[in-house]
């Protein structure tokens, strides 16, 4: 599928939360999931009710598949404050910024792996 290893929209509120309990954030790759299904499409009924599209899967049990899960390098918040919080743009940078380098992991680690080639 072309949203095959493509993140969706991060929720910025884990980097609220890391910055008010000053907790790193640990970034995870993982491959392999999207292997395990093959999906035909999906129904997107109850999308509006559900907040979500039910994936219609071509095999009903999972393919076997290596999964790989990497590790990223800590994102620490120690050094911003309380005001930095409540600083929305700024909360949602952050989470763009971790969701692009976990992205960037990935593709590199699909490059990696012959899936896809740049």
């Amino acid at each position: 599928s072309i949203k095959m290893y493509q993140l969706e929209e991060f929720n910025p509120g884990f980097v609220a939360l890391a910055m008010m309990t000053n907790c790193p954030v640990v970034p995870v790759c993982i491959l392999g999931a999207e292997e395990n299904y093959i999906n035909l499409g999906t129904i997107d009924w109850f999308e509006k009710s559900l907040g979500a599209k039910i994936p219609i899967p071509l095999n009903l049990l999972p393919l076997p598949a290596k999964w790989k899960i990497k590790f990223l390098p800590p994102v620490s918040f120690h050094k911003y404050n309380k005001k930095d919080i409540k600083n929305e743009k700024f909360v949602r940078e952050v989470a763009d910024n971790i969701k692009f380098r976990i992205q960037s992991n990935i593709q590199v680690e699909l490059v990696k792996k012959g899936i896809f080639k740049f």
